[in-house]
């Protein structure tokens, strides 16, 4: 579990005083209320919710939570807001809070706030997300992306199990201004216990690897400006992002794209046999040039 941070980001529900603490990319986690996965810690005190004088700014359809809903984002005096349906989830301009109106008992709230409130706090602090699984790889670690339905957790998982590449993320992969991976996301998708809490902090991402299916293996560098793409649309929670934010990532996926990898990989169509399918894929990605 990571160390305390002197600044933590602080999930809030209800305002109830911060007793939790878990990790989220480089930084430390608070919660107003026990989360599953987090641990006890020395309270906090609450912050007010956020006022309710909103500027509307964007309308759109984006990731929340699990899958794709409408939203609105709005301004507020030092925050963001995100309504989406009956969710609604908020986060300081500072990336410091998280507050969403909801009780965490209430699974879906949690989830967004957890979720996309999160990675909105992280991307205010310069760190961004990736939609992506991760296996140890080369002293760092390789991303897997693609379209929902890919793959990118049944590779990791696999690779994992037959011990090929230990697995460092599931699902979500925070990355830094200087582009290291910090496999440490409270994925509430999947039991505690399987979640990868930071041993040994950050990682290297020495490549992305957007999956395919096809009747064999294979590996293909992209282009410049598809690997570019790549980046952009793996990036969780983008659509989401205001305008400053969403420049300051722009302009950080041009320096990731100069100096990280970004290849298509196809994983063999192997329903019966997934074991077999990474083993061929993970031979063809090892057989990659070094950067």
């Amino acid at each position: 579990m990571l160390a305390p941070d002197p600044d933590p980001i602080l999930l809030q529900f209800d305002g109830a005083p911060c007793a939790w603490q878990g990790a989220a990319g480089p930084f430390a986690l608070r919660a107003d209320r026990a989360l599953r996965g987090l641990v006890a810690a020395p309270p906090l005190a609450p912050l007010p919710p956020p006022d309710d004088a909103p500027r509307a700014l964007r309308r759109g359809r984006g990731w929340i939570d699990a899958s794709e809903h409408d939203f609105m984002l709005s301004a507020h005096a030092g925050h963001h807001r995100l309504d989406a349906g009956a969710l609604t989830v908020a986060w300081s301009h500072d990336g410091e809070r998280v507050w969403c109106p909801a009780p965490p008992a209430d699974a879906a709230a949690c989830e967004a706030a957890a979720g996309i409130g999160l990675v909105a706090a992280l991307a205010a602090r310069g760190v961004f997300c990736l939609h992506a699984s991760a296996v140890r790889w080369r002293g760092g670690c390789v991303a897997f992306t693609g379209a929902s339905g890919a793959g990118k957790s049944t590779l990791a998982r696999a690779l994992d199990a037959a011990r090929l590449a230990p697995r460092v993320a599931d699902d979500v992969l925070p990355l830094d201004r200087d582009g290291l991976a910090w496999p440490a996301f409270s994925q509430w998708k999947l039991p505690p216990d399987a979640w990868w809490h930071a041993r040994g902090g950050a990682l290297r991402l020495e490549a992305l690897a957007v999956l395919a299916r096809g009747p064999a293996a294979h590996c293909t560098a992209l282009p410049a400006a598809q690997a570019v793409q790549a980046l952009v649309g793996a990036t969780a929670g983008a659509r989401a992002f205001p305008e400053p934010v969403l420049a300051e990532h722009l302009a950080m996926v041009a320096r990731w794209s100069r100096r990280v990898p970004v290849w298509r990989l196809t994983v063999p169509d192997r329903p019966g046999d997934p074991a077999g399918a990474a083993r061929a894929a993970f031979d063809v990605l090892d057989a990659q040039p070094w950067a």
